[in-house]
C-alpha cells in the first residue's frame, strides 16, 4: 500500500473555517501535497470541487489519512458493508452529513470520500446507518468538532474510525450512555471491506469518542473523554462485544490514538499532557500505563493528529514530529536522542495530518 514518491513528505491539513456564500455553514477539508505546495493546492482546492461543495449543500469533512482509496459500498444481509478493491495512492476524507439538512448535536450519516492527491474526486464509501447482522450502525454527532479521526493500521492494511451504534437522528448522541448506544469502531480493509461489529459498551459514557488505531486489525486502542474511569486510552480485541481495558486512564480526555515505530501515542489537550504523548512501551494492552507528554514540547495548544517519522540514522527510532493543532497551526519538532525542539509553523487552524517517508 506504499503511497509516496521518493523524498516526498505529504502533509494532510485541514482549514477551518471556510466561509461559504448564502449563509450555508462551514465545513471542514484536508488535501495531501508537499509542504512547498501547500498554497497552490489550496488555491486549487478552494476554486474546484470543495467550492462547489460548499455552495450545494451543509457538510463537514473530518480528519483524512492518505493511503488508500474507497468506493461506494453496498450492503449483503447479515454480512459487512463491501465495497470494489482499495487503490493505493489516493487521499481519504471523512465527511459527516449528506447536505440534507443542517448539522446538529444529532447522529449523522458517516461517509469516507476519496480523492485523487490532485484533489479530484473519485468516489464515496457510506458507512452503516442501521444494524446488519453482526455489524453496528456507525454515526458520529454532526457538530461535535473532536470527533471523526481516522488512521492507518500500522501494517499499513486498514483504516479505522470510531462512532455511535445510533440511528441517524438520534438527539444528542454524544450525551448518551455508552451501555445502551455502544461505541463502535470500523475497520476497513483493502478490499473496500468495512467490518463494524467491535463494541464498546463500558466506556466514553456521556461524552466522545474520538478515534482508533490497530497495529494489525486484531485489536484497536482508543481515544475519547468522560468523567474517572470511562475516558482516556482503552484497548479492545476485533469482534469485542463485552467489556474492554482501560490501559490509561489519566488523563480522561484524551483526543487521538496513533501508533509510529511500534509505539503507541496519543494527543491530548488536558492537564499537563498538552501536545503528543507517549502511552506506557511498545503497544500495552493491560491497566496501569502511563501518558507521558514527550520530553521538550510546551504544554499548550489545541493538539489533534500528529505524525512521526524516521529520518535521522544518526537517532534511534522516530525523531521528526509534526503536529496539526487548531491554534498553533502544523508544527515541526525534531528529537536528538534526549528532547524534542521546535523547528517552526505554518500557521493556520490545522486538524487532520498524514504523511510518510519512501527512499534513503
Amino acid at each position: 500500500m506504499a503511497w509516496l514518491s521518493k523524498r516526498k513528505e505529504n502533509i494532510v491539513f485541514e482549514i477551518n473555517p471556510f466561509s461559504c456564500p448564502r449563509g450555508v455553514p462551514t465545513f471542514k477539508w484536508q488535501a495531501a501535497q508537499r509542504l512547498t505546495r501547500v498554497a497552490s493546492v489550496v488555491q486549487s482546492l478552494c476554486s474546484g470541487i470543495f467550492f462547489a461543495f460548499c455552495l450545494a449543500a451543509r457538510w463537514r469533512w473530518r480528519v483524512a489519512i492518505g493511503g488508500i482509496a474507497l468506493t461506494l459500498a453496498i450492503a449483503f444481509p447479515g454480512s459487512v458493508v463491501m465495497a470494489a478493491p482499495l487503490t493505493p495512492g489516493n487521499l481519504v476524507v471523512l465527511r459527516i452529513g449528506d447536505g440534507s439538512g443542517a448539522l446538529s448535536g444529532a447522529a449523522t450519516p458517516v461517509f469516507l470520500d476519496e480523492f485523487t492527491p490532485a484533489g479530484v474526486f473519485v468516489q464515496t464509501l457510506a458507512l452503516p446507518t442501521a444494524v446488519n447482522g453482526a455489524h453496528h450502525a456507525l454515526t458520529n454527532s454532526g457538530s461535535a468538532a473532536s470527533e471523526g479521526a481516522l488512521a492507518r493500521s500500522a501494517d499499513n492494511r486498514y483504516l479505522t474510525l470510531a462512532g455511535y451504534d445510533a440511528a441517524p437522528g438520534t438527539a444528542a448522541v454524544v450525551s448518551t450512555a455508552s451501555a445502551t448506544v455502544n461505541r463502535i469502531i470500523a475497520r476497513i480493509d483493502g478490499n473496500g471491506v468495512v467490518d463494524t461489529s467491535t463494541r464498546i459498551s463500558d466506556g466514553y459514557t456521556g461524552n466522545n469518542i474520538r478515534g482508533a488505531v490497530t497495529n494489525d486489525g486484531s485489536g484497536f486502542w482508543t481515544g475519547g473523554t468522560a468523567s474517572g474511569v470511562n475516558g482516556g486510552v482503552r484497548y479492545v480485541p476485533f469482534g469485542n462485544s463485552s467489556t474492554t481495558t482501560l490501559i490509561s486512564a489519566a488523563p480522561t480526555n484524551v483526543r487521538v490514538p496513533n501508533i509510529f515505530g511500534g509505539q503507541l501515542y496519543v494527543s491530548s489537550a488536558s492537564g499537563t499532557n498538552i501536545g503528543v504523548n507517549v502511552v506506557g512501551s511498545g503497544l500495552p494492552t493491560s491497566s496501569g500505563q502511563t501518558t507521558a507528554l514527550l520530553a521538550g514540547l510546551p504544554n499548550a495548544g489545541n493538539p489533534y493528529a500528529y505524525l512521526l517519522l524516521d529520518r535521522d540514522a544518526g537517532v534511534a527510532g522516530v525523531d521528526t514530529l509534526y503536529i496539526a493543532d487548531q491554534t498553533a497551526g502544523l508544527q515541526k519538532y525534531s528529537f536528538d536522542g534526549a528532547t524534542w525542539t521546535a523547528r517552526g509553523a505554518l500557521a493556520g487552524v490545522v486538524t487532520g495530518l498524514t504523511g510518510g517517508i519512501s527512499g534513503s
